[in-house]
């Protein structure tokens, strides 16, 4: 079977990305689809300085609900039984993306996400 991964964020370049994914899918026969979706939180901090730990809470819950806003928004663009992955760490998004695709290694991967740092690493064959 032909994996096809597609990094999505709901950007104008992963809305395209979108597109020629489902468009690729569709012309391949035997081929899966996954869409993933990573969300960075900020690493929760361990300082004696309540109000710092307190900004990193605060900030992590704005991502969390900008996530779930964004989320809501692909699951209206992809079709009804899409294979969505959300996947929330406290790591960068590409930290997350690579971890993702290293144990999940597709046949093509496509980049929608607007975070695209580190992707001179793949090499996929």
């Amino acid at each position: 079977m032909f994996r096809i991964i597609v990094a999505v964020d709901d950007t104008p370049v992963s809305r395209k990305a979108i597109s020629y994914g489902l468009r690729l899918h569709e012309s391949i026969a035997d081929s899966s689809i996954q869409f993933v979706f990573a969300v960075g939180l900020n690493p929760t901090s361990n300082t004696s300085i309540h109000l710092l730990g307190s900004l990193d809470r605060t900030n992590n819950l704005e991502i969390e609900h900008d996530a779930e806003n964004t989320e809501k928004a692909l699951r209206q663009r992809l079709p009804d039984k899409a294979d969505l992955k959300v996947i929330t760490s406290e790591q960068s998004v590409e930290k997350i993306l690579e971890s993702y695709v290293n144990s999940n290694q597709p046949d093509i991967l496509i980049m929608g996400s607007s975070n695209r740092t580190g992707l001179e690493k793949y090499e996929l064959h």
